[in-house]
């Protein structure tokens, strides 16, 4: 392909990505308030009025349809890249069902489990040699934790989506070419045009069959990114410090007090926040200036000698995340009394 053609063919996937997510969600918020597809408000929601939700299938869409469209005008065969976009088919699936009918949390994550084992299997055999028990389980285990992790965070107006945006460009530049950056830039730009409909009013939600396949799509690029060196794992972490410090410290506690974990709740910082009287689009702000931070650092020290600024990231950004906890409480209590 000469240079001009392959100019005109990146355009168009962008462009493509961009339009096929704003207009496939038009079209799916319009079904889902045909169906009654809507999440209401309840005490355990951090939104004001029913809203429709599946609004993911855009993002979905617009990731991979042109994924697809530049898979076949190349002529490639990437066993890899077939997984990631049927794994992110099974968890989508399984996610919209969530979204129509209630499914028991079990059956959710043992289809995130394939999903993720899918994956993982064929990103070893690409590479033709023999995996340890140890990378397999870790490369497995964190897919299955940001599928759910993404789902747990999206509880206000755009922070999933432009949190998945932000990581996706940044895994765009850090992989630096061939379909896999390519991958990741069609994330990106499906992300931004969804963003427009769910912030600062959120006029339909991502859903389950979004916010679990996003995580799916930005754990596999994120896996995929390591196995390629174009990333570290403590950068990973890095990289994805505003959702993993918040949901894995949120977990740790509710798992110490008792609690079901895997319920909906509003215990996590960044709902707090809302609670204390913060509007939606300023703590997604906060948290995307957050992440905005940790891809500097990560593009600055992709790979290499890391270990020592990532635990510093992490400690500093653990010690905000428990100050934020206690200025949300102590003004969500000053506003009860």
């Amino acid at each position: 392909m000469s240079p001009d053609a392959l100019t005109i063919t990146i355009f168009s996937l962008a462009v493509s990505a961009l339009l096929t997510s704003m207009v496939v969600t038009v079209l799916i918020r319009r079904l889902a308030l045909r169906r009654n597809m809507l999440d209401l408000p309840g005490c355990r929601r951090s939104h004001a009025s029913p809203t429709p939700r599946g609004g993911g299938v855009g993002v979905l869409a617009g990731a991979l349809l042109p994924l697809l469209a530049a898979h076949w005008l190349l002529g490639l065969r990437d066993d890899l890249l077939l997984a990631y976009v049927l794994g992110t088919a099974l968890v989508a699936v399984v996610g919209w069902r969530d979204d129509v009918r209630d499914v028991a949390p079990s059956y959710r994550l043992l289809v995130h489990g394939i999903a993720a084992a899918l994956f993982v299997a064929v990103l070893y055999q690409a590479d033709g040699h023999a995996a340890s028990p140890l990378h397999v389980f870790m490369y497995w285990f964190a897919i299955v934790s940001l599928i759910n992790i993404w789902n747990f965070m999206d509880g206000i107006n755009g922070i999933a989506g432009s949190q998945a945006m932000l990581i996706a460009l940044a895994l765009a530049v850090l992989v630096g070419g061939g379909m896999w950056m390519y991958a990741a830039a069609l994330l990106a730009l499906a992300c931004l045009g969804f963003l427009p409909f769910n912030l600062p009013t959120a006029r339909v939600f991502l859903g389950d069959v979004g916010s679990g396949a996003i995580g799916f799509m930005v754990a596999a690029l994120l896996v995929q990114s390591v196995a390629l060196n174009a990333l570290a794992w403590p950068m990973a972490l890095v990289l994805i410090s505003a959702f993993f410090v918040d949901s894995a410290l949120t977990l740790g506690k509710r798992i110490m007090q008792g609690k079901a974990w895997w319920r909906a709740h509003r215990e996590h910082t960044y709902q707090w926040l809302v609670r204390a009287g913060y509007a939606h689009w300023q703590v997604t702000l906060g948290y995307f200036v957050w992440s905005a931070l940790a891809v500097a650092l990560v593009l600055e020290l992709p790979y290499g000698d890391n270990v020592l600024p990532a635990t510093l990231w992490l400690l500093v950004t653990t010690l905000v995340w428990f100050w934020l906890r206690v200025h949300a409480r102590r003004k969500v209590q000053r506003k009860l009394r």
